[in-house]
C-alpha cells in the first residue's frame, strides 16, 4: 500500500498533515450572490484572535460585502504554510485578496472596500 502513495505522503500516519497542503476549502459567505460575484478572499488568523482581522471581516460582514475566507495559523501557533508566505510578503495578517491583487493592512483593507463598495458609505 505505502508504495502506491506519493513520495511525501509515505512514512505518515494516515490523516497526517503534509506541510504547505491546505486542507480544505475557503468558506464562503456570499449574501445571495452567485459564487462567480465573489471577488474577494479575506485571509485571517484560524484562532481568531487577532483584532485586526476581526476588523476587516466585521467590516464585510456590515457592508454584506460578498467574500471567501481563508484561515491562516499565527506564527504563534506555528509558520504559516508555505503557500501563504508565498502568496503575502512577510505573512503579514490580516490580508485580503480583492480580483487577484493582495493588500494588507486592516486599515488599508478597510479603505479599499469602502471605495470599491460604495454603499453604504462607512468610512468619511
Amino acid at each position: 500500500m505505502a508504495a502506491l502513495l506519493p513520495p511525501r505522503l509515505r512514512g505518515r500516519a494516515p490523516g497526517a498533515r503534509v506541510p504547505g497542503e491546505r486542507r480544505h476549502r475557503p468558506a464562503l459567505i456570499s449574501f445571495d450572490a452567485s459564487e462567480d460575484e465573489v471577488r474577494v478572499t479575506l485571509y485571517r488568523d484560524s484562532a481568531a484572535w487577532c483584532p485586526y482581522c476581526q476588523k476587516a471581516w466585521l467590516f464585510l460582514e456590515e457592508k454584506r460585502i460578498p467574500y471567501r475566507v481563508e484561515r491562516v495559523p499565527l506564527n504563534a501557533y506555528g509558520y504559516k504554510p508555505q503557500w501563504y508566505s508565498r502568496k503575502v510578503d512577510g505573512g503579514k495578517l490580516p490580508a485580503l485578496e480583492l480580483d487577484g491583487a493582495v493588500h494588507v493592512e486592516s486599515l488599508e483593507i478597510i479603505k479599499l472596500l469602502d471605495a470599491e463598495f460604495a454603499e453604504p458609505r462607512m468610512v468619511p
